[in-house]
């Protein structure tokens, strides 16, 4: 099977447009198309990156449209939420205390057992050993960076426990966990 990595908006844009990460960004894509990688984006990644560029000054919808025409040659896979990603990502939501945006980014890393690149140290920290940390310096693996779980133990009982929620959690992670 071909390595999987899920790449945020951050990669992205980085990706798309001179920033700081740039080089890296494109040096880690262009790894990755060598190696056959899929790539894969979950289903708000076009609407946060949509949002990025069009705020910024001087580009407009024909350049957005340029640039998505640059993404589609990355051949990217679309992930769709459904009820179990999205309790994933509520999961990691409580767990990492990551907004929600940043957490279904970690919940189809985990769902689809992949990688998750990005250029936000606080979401690759989250992401633990499958985290990829662009730029920065810091390319590559984070796996000597440890994971920075802060839960508050009482919030995070309380909800996962319910009858509704914790069976659907307790599945996805032996899901998630079980070996092909």
């Amino acid at each position: 099977m071909a390595d999987r990595v899920v790449i945020d908006a951050s990669v992205a844009l980085a990706y798309l447009t001179p920033e700081v990460g740039t080089p890296d960004a494109k040096h880690a894509v262009a790894d990755w198309q060598a190696s056959a990688a899929e790539l894969l984006v979950p289903y708000h990644f076009w609407l946060e990156v949509t949002n990025v560029l069009g705020r910024r000054p001087g580009v407009g919808p024909g350049d957005i449209v340029a640039m998505f025409v640059d993404l589609d040659y990355l051949e990217l896979q679309t992930i769709d939420l459904d009820r179990p990603l999205l309790l994933l990502a509520i999961d990691q939501m409580v767990r990492s205390r990551l907004t929600a945006y940043d957490a279904v980014y970690l919940a189809v890393a985990l769902a689809t057992k992949a990688r998750l690149a990005t250029l936000d140290r606080r979401l690759a920290e989250a992401a633990g050993e499958i985290g990829i940390l662009i730029g920065a310096g810091g390319s590559g693996r984070i796996s000597d960076i440890s994971s920075t779980y802060r839960v508050d133990s009482e919030a995070y009982a309380g909800w996962t426990h319910t009858a509704v929620v914790g069976h659907h959690i307790a599945e996805l992670r032996r899901q998630v966990l079980a070996e092909p």
